[in-house]
């Protein structure tokens, strides 16, 4: 059955054609939105249901975002999990070097309180209503490799990034005991963590985003296959549950709407093919020896975080739907290896080959 796609002159069919989509068979996260349009909460509904996940801000959402979050899991069902995004170390003053985790001073005790009391609030804004069964952390501030640094303080700060980290963890599982938490951008060359040396390794993650070249997307997606399936057992790697996860900005990420995009996107419409062809991989983990198309290894993929939030304005708008949509349900369409009438390459064309919204 082909994809009924929407007409974007059209807006209202949108919420029609999202009540129609099955669940992707992988989960995806996505960060919270504190701020949608109300006329747009009917399809954010429709996207947890699909995306089987709902969202709160640990320092930003208030109890009508929580409110929300539990409608979702009372639509969308049993399947619905509850994430919380909290950024540690990130609104901060360090005044002894720019990202550098030395120390506990003033501005460390003073975040890993604002940690706290965040978890606190969450908790109480939920009141026992669902239970946190996923924690984003995006930690990207604090890091090992500061600039002009001796191979000695290296150490020290090393040290400091991994002690900082696992404070972090350690306050999450004093809060949502069991729930499954990921960390932004962790892995053998993350400059945020050290890779086998703090109190989680796995999962590891990678952003497939803000790359025009859909191959780049697909041997970085590789690139994590790889470390999964290779790490020494003293580095991580004796954990039987190696897997990872991936951070996916569809529409082209955050250069949608941007009035100066990056030096990677010109300015250039996205085709909504991307986001069908990423999908379509990471859903049914083709073949990476694909005859013409070099495949990405998905069967270690665990499930998706979506950056930015559904529905942001940062990817543009189409009338009164966001441009997100649109490539929110070509993604959705490639999970299912849902296509068009005709298959891509013939010459009759469809919205896959046309689409640039």
């Amino acid at each position: 059955m082909p994809l009924r796609y929407p007409d974007p002159a059209k807006p209202k069919q949108m919420l029609d054609t999202l009540a129609e989509q099955a669940v992707m068979p992988y989960r995806h996260y996505y960060w919270p939105d504190t701020r949608i349009d109300a006329e747009l909460e009917p399809e954010l509904r429709e996207v947890s249901r699909i995306c089987q996940s709902t969202s709160l801000s640990a320092q930003w959402s208030k109890q009508e975002d929580a409110d929300r979050a539990i409608d979702h899991i009372e639509y969308g069902g049993d399947g619905v999990r509850l994430s919380v995004q909290c950024s540690p170390w990130h609104y901060h003053d360090n005044p002894a070097g720019k990202h550098d985790p030395r120390g506990w001073g003033q501005w460390a005790t003073a975040d890993l309180s604002r940690q706290r009391g965040y978890y606190q609030n969450i908790l109480r804004l939920l009141d026992d209503r669902a239970e946190v069964a996923h924690v984003y952390l995006d930690q990207e501030q604090l890091r090992f490799e500061l600039p002009g640094a001796s191979e000695s303080e290296l150490v020290t700060i090393r040290r400091a990034l991994i002690e900082k980290n696992n404070a972090a963890l350690d306050l999450v599982r004093e809060y949502f005991p069991g729930a499954e938490i990921q960390w932004f951008e962790n892995g053998p060359d993350s400059k945020h963590h050290v890779f086998g040396e703090e109190s989680l390794t796995w999962p590891i993650s990678t952003s497939l985003y803000n790359i025009n070249e859909l191959l780049g997307m697909f041997a970085r997606a590789n690139d994590m296959h790889e470390v999964c399936t290779t790490t020494p057992r003293d580095v991580g790697g004796d954990y039987d549950g190696r897997h990872w996860t991936a951070n996916i900005g569809l529409g082209g990420y955050y250069e949608r709407g941007v009035p100066k995009p990056s030096k990677g996107w010109q300015g250039l419409p996205y085709e909504v093919a991307n986001d069908w062809w990423l999908g379509r991989g990471l859903g049914l983990d083709y073949d990476r020896d694909e005859p013409g198309r070099d495949g990405m290894d998905a069967s270690l993929f665990r499930y998706g975080y979506s950056w930015p939030t559904p529905m942001s304005k940062r990817c543009g708008n189409v009338g009164e739907t966001s441009r997100w949509l649109y490539h929110f349900l070509a993604y959705v369409a490639g999970s299912h290896n849902q296509q068009e009438s005709e298959p891509i390459g013939t010459n009759q064309t469809g919205w896959l080959d046309t689409e640039t919204i």
